[in-house]
């Protein structure tokens, strides 16, 4: 191949208003491409922390993330992104009011969408609302006479209207058994009276058909 050519050599249809184009057939391998889900892939990137953009300092130890990510998942850490919080020549944020361990859970709900349902009342604080349906239908599906009162506590304190049914529906159809845990129903009639008249109303209701 020659390194360099003559203009007159051109194509003159190759060159016009002195802009030269090229025209050229590549022939190569065919490129097998391997598929993966979203999620997969959002958690290699998590964990290799690859072209990371954001510290995170919890507990002393160190989280590197992604801002883009962590803004479109969650509105309030846009908000702290959007604000004065990040030290600007280093890029990193002190995150005070949760543990470590928690906050590695959390960030791989945020990248992944999966997360233990444990962590439910977690995304009430920083706006992840499919945690919250999520961990929602998982306690609805666990619901047992022995957390049935825990579970209501729960659905109201983190306003979640579908638990909330689920839970007093299955303390109605199972009253006399879930009746036997004590420390439960003590917890409603002394600081939660409100939830007491709604789970008895609903009882008698329930009772009269």
């Amino acid at each position: 191949l020659k390194e360099f050519c003559l203009h007159d050599d051109l194509n003159c249809t190759s060159v016009r208003n002195g802009i030269l184009t090229i025209y050229c057939e590549i022939t190569g391998s065919r490129i097998k491409i391997i598929e993966q889900s979203l999620s997969n892939d959002l958690k290699i990137t998590f964990d290799n922390q690859k072209f990371s953009d954001l510290t995170l300092v919890v507990e002393e130890q160190e989280i590197c993330v992604h801002k883009v990510i962590l803004a479109s998942r969650s509105s309030v850490f846009a908000t702290m992104l959007e604000s004065d919080m990040i030290e600007k020549h280093s890029n990193k944020v002190d995150i005070t009011d949760i543990d470590y361990e928690t906050m590695k859970l959390a960030l791989m709900y945020i990248y992944t969408g999966n997360l233990p349902a444990s962590f439910w009342p977690r995304a009430d604080k920083y706006a992840l609302d499919g945690l919250k349906y999520t961990c929602g239908v998982f306690l609805s599906k666990a619901l047992t006479v022995e957390n049935a009162f825990e579970t209501l506590v729960l659905a109201d304190l983190y306003k979640d209207s579908n638990l909330k049914t689920n839970a007093l529906n299955f303390i109605a159809k199972n009253f006399a058994d879930v009746m036997t845990d004590m420390e439960g129903f003590k917890l409603i009639m002394e600081k939660h009276p409100q939830l007491l008249e709604e789970f008895l109303c609903l009882v008698g209701h329930k009772t009269q058909i």
